[in-house]
């Protein structure tokens, strides 16, 4: 179930931080500043994003197995 936890928390903090680092970047474009160094950033978090979306089916197998749900029956 931790693992599940994880997986999810990681994908909304990463999301999250997308969001916020596209504010930014265009708050710096329009002041005339370079938004390149945000623009990578937020290219590492979509990877990471979409490496929480691949683990997901794997960590929610896991959390749905028999042995894991024995203790809620």
């Amino acid at each position: 179930m931790k693992v599940l936890q994880d997986v999810l928390g990681e994908h909304q903090d990463s999301v999250a931080a997308q969001a916020q680092l596209l504010e930014l970047a265009i708050g710096v474009q329009q002041a005339g500043e370079s938004g390149f160094t945000y623009g990578l950033i937020y290219a590492q978090e979509r990877v990471r994003a979409n490496d929480a979306r691949h683990a997901y089916a794997t960590a929610l197998r896991r959390a749905s197995s028999r042995r894991t749900r024995r203790w809620t029956q």
